[in-house]
């Protein structure tokens, strides 16, 4: 049987909605025993920092707003995700360029690298999602 292909998410918005999403599909992803790459750059980086760091989502909720709300229809939140992920074997990556950018240092257990690196580390097969 073939190995499952990577499933590599680049987080470039900053938007609750968005990374919430981008989170929830890589938890999927794990679930069903794909490896996952998630790439945070630019705004994304935001997201290294927290739900309390996310930009509103679009209709204008605010991230922790926006999040009680999920949590009270039943959805996994933003820590339970990120959890999940960490539980999973995900990686996590930050851009070096975005975090200059964006003025983030990346937390412990987060891998700094390049588009470059992100790439080789996915491989040639992966499919990529951006958000």
């Amino acid at each position: 049987m073939a190995e499952p292909r990577t499933l590599g998410i680049v987080i470039q918005s900053g938007r609750v909605d968005r990374v919430h999403y981008a989170l929830l599909f890589a938890v999927g992803a794990a679930a069903v025993g794909r490896p996952v790459v998630l790439f945070f750059t630019m705004a994304g980086c935001k997201a290294l920092q927290g739900l309390c760091a996310l930009l509103p989502s679009e209709d204008g909720l605010a991230a922790p707003d926006y999040d009680r709300d999920l949590i009270a229809k039943g959805i996994a939140g933003f820590d339970e995700l990120w959890e999940s992920l960490e539980a999973l074997g995900a990686r996590f990556q930050a851009c070096d360029s975005g975090l200059i950018a964006s003025g983030i240092q990346a937390p412990k257990g987060v891998e700094v690298t390049g588009v470059v690196g992100f790439l080789a580390d996915v491989g040639a097969e992966a499919q990529l999602l951006w958000v």
